[in-house]
């Protein structure tokens, strides 16, 4: 499930809309889409809820897939193609989190 999560936040960062460090799974999907909710919260759960160390079953899985699917079109209809088009050679989702960290800090 992280690596939807992350996807989404780097495709966001890439786009220039990079999500605040400290902000939360939800925060972060509340302010981008509501279709965006239902995989924060499998994330959310899957990392400090009492679940996290067991496998996630089979249909929070395709919840939080539909999430990634229908957050990923709206970013799509959201932004212009010249946008989407630029942030595909922006790839600030290249530079490792902690140094992107240490950069605001």
């Amino acid at each position: 499930m992280s690596a939807a999560w992350w996807e989404i936040v780097d495709r966001l960062s890439d786009l220039g809309e990079e999500p605040a460090p400290g902000a939360t799974p939800g925060e972060v999907a509340a302010a981008t889409d509501g279709a965006m909710a239902p995989l924060a919260r499998v994330y959310g759960e899957s990392i400090y809820g009492p679940s996290a160390h067991r496998p996630l079953d089979s249909g929070r899985v395709a919840v939080a897939t539909r999430s990634l699917e229908a957050t990923e079109e709206k970013l799509a209809r959201r932004y212009p193609w010249v946008r989407r088009a630029a942030s595909w050679y922006r790839l600030r989702s290249l530079i490792p989190r902690r140094r992107r960290a240490a950069r605001r800090g």
